[in-house]
């Protein structure tokens, strides 16, 4: 049982779409061991298991996901694509995830272009 523990490893469980952001819950066999938080801004994580903790939040602007093998990763697209995070994930939850994303960082991006013009031109009401 010990040694069968050892080599599993975390998954998403669910994944619930809110007004301001996107949650999955991570667990570990049937105990949730973390969290991963995607906003219009922001990617913030933090997962707990075996002696291993992994916390972090990036700009959603330098972050790009990925999905191989049964896994989704997140990647730092600023520090030579390096994983920041991998969980085991299905494809179906990693699609909603990926829409999800991408809406977010298009938001994301609109908010900035909207802040440059008021800056440049001022507010427009």
């Amino acid at each position: 049982m010990i040694f069968e523990s050892l080599f599993t490893e975390p998954r998403v469980k669910s994944v619930d779409i809110y007004d301001t952001h996107l949650s999955l819950d991570i667990y570990l066999k049937n105990k949730k061991c973390g969290n991963v938080s995607i906003t219009s801004s922001d990617i913030v994580y933090s997962i707990s298991y075996r002696l291993k903790v992994r916390k972090g939040m990036l700009a959603i602007s330098n972050v790009e996901l990925k999905y191989s093998k049964g896994k989704l990763s997140i990647v730092n697209s600023n520090n030579d694509d390096q994983i920041m995070l991998q969980i085991k994930c299905k494809e179906d939850i990693y699609q909603k995830v990926l829409f999800y994303f991408y809406e977010a960082k298009n938001s994301s991006s609109d908010i900035s272009q909207k802040k440059r013009k008021e800056d440049f031109f001022g507010k427009i009401d």
